[in-house]
């Protein structure tokens, strides 16, 4: 049993060491494995990595890094809806960071308009923004789905005035809105903080001329704008091909007569409107049932006057309106700062022509305003298609007295005679 069990164990071992001898030889006659060259290659990435922080070294946590990052100053930018981004500028800042007289926003898309764009890309005269919901009212509605003239709005909060509120429950008379910020100007601003006499607004490009642009930068008198649809109506078009005067309302219903229509489908002259309640006056009532001669509307704050508020509640004898710009006149300011007689008013179209310009810059010599109906007279009409002289317009009060009423319906002589009774 000895001499067997040796026998095993020599033999195993023998065989061992035969396994392991012929394992070695293999290893020796067989070729080196082929390893890719991109296992071999060392990336860059390997090359460029920073060496693994020491004990010394402290590594930053992310939410350190973004919270410091957060803490610094960043740069404002002007979105819409906050303050214009130029200098010295409160207004609104629309699209761009600007308000739109500083580039902001955009214009209309119609041909030749430079106003502001509100709704479709269109101004409001261009049917830009929500309408008026009265019936043929083409109207901006201000609140509630209604214009000024209709409900919409805030009335001024002055004892007796009717205008609109523009601002601290005031009209533009009253200390309302935003005055030119020439010193004394009273005047409501346009544009740059200047009203038009001062510098705001653009002006017409025709040579010569200061009007307002109404399109293709020039006036109304030098093509700007289109006239209305209306035979014989020299008027410039508003809404529908139509002045504000034939856009507004619907023509007299009364035989042949082509006047707008004020109310019952009538014109004033054949009853449309009420007249004043005071007796033997044909004028237009304003308010309470009155014309302006007689209480309506809003008369002069002075003690004692009865004529019409112009300005800041007075009338221009008691300080309100503004007077001529030329030196020594103290006549009634009209256009540009200055009376009739200094170059106020209409622009005056025909040449070496110094008369009144009434309609389309014309005097009434050269087509301007309509005249008498009577044949032969060649003077204005006042009212009912006649000039004073033959039936036109209102007489005093007084029995037969043909001159014009100025207070209470009478004519300043007899206004005198009854004050002194």
């Amino acid at each position: 049993k000895r001499v067997m069990s040796s026998y095993i164990i020599s033999s195993s071992d023998e065989s061992d060491a035969s396994a392991t001898s012929s394992c070695q030889e293999e290893q020796d006659n067989a070729s080196p494995m082929e390893i890719p060259a991109n296992e071999l290659a060392t990336s860059d990435e390997d090359e460029e990595a920073p060496n693994p922080p020491t004990k010394k070294q402290k590594t930053v946590p992310q939410s350190l890094k973004a919270e410091a990052e957060s803490r610094q100053p960043k740069k404002k930018t002007a979105k819409a809806g906050g303050k214009c981004s130029s200098a010295n500028c409160k207004k609104k800042a629309l699209q761009g960071g600007s308000c739109f007289e500083h580039g902001g926003g955009y214009t209309c898309s119609e041909e030749g308009c430079t106003k502001q764009a509100k709704v479709r890309g269109k101004c409001v005269p261009h049917s830009g923004g929500n309408r008026c919901t009265h019936p043929k009212c083409t109207k901006l509605a201000r609140l509630k789905g209604l214009c000024v003239a209709h409900g919409g709005g805030n009335i001024c909060s002055f004892k007796g005035c009717t205008k609109n509120a523009q601002s601290k429950g005031k009209c533009i008379d009253h200390g309302g809105g935003k005055k030119c910020s020439k010193r004394g100007c009273h005047k409501q601003v346009i544009s740059k903080g200047l009203c038009f006499k001062h510098g705001g607004g653009n002006r017409c490009s025709y040579e010569g001329c200061i009007k307002q642009v109404r399109a293709n930068g020039v006036c109304f008198e030098h093509g700007g704008g289109k006239p209305c649809s209306i035979k014989e109506c020299l008027k410039q078009a508003v809404t529908k091909g139509l002045c504000y005067t034939h856009g507004k309302c619907d023509p007299c219903g009364h035989l042949g007569c082509e006047r707008v229509a004020d109310s019952n489908g009538l014109c004033f002259e054949h009853g449309g409107t009420r007249q004043c309640a005071a007796d033997g006056c044909t004028k237009r009532a304003h308010t309470h049932g009155l014309c302006v001669g007689h209480g309506g509307g809003t008369q002069c704050s002075h003690r004692g006057c009865v004529k019409q508020a112009l300005g800041r509640g007075k009338c221009f004898e008691h300080g309100g309106g503004t007077k001529c710009d030329q030196e020594g006149c103290d006549n009634r300011a009209v256009s540009i700062g200055m009376c009739y007689t200094h170059g106020g008013g209409a622009q005056r179209m025909h040449r070496g022509c110094d008369k009144r310009s009434y309609l389309r810059g014309l005097c009434s010599a050269h087509g301007g305003p309509k005249k008498c109906s009577r044949e032969g007279c060649d003077k204005h009409v006042k009212s009912k298609g006649f000039c004073y002289a033959h039936g036109g317009g209102t007489r005093c009060s007084e029995l037969g007295c043909e001159k014009n009423p100025k207070v209470d319906g009478k004519c300043m002589q007899h206004a005198e005679i009854s004050v002194e009774e």
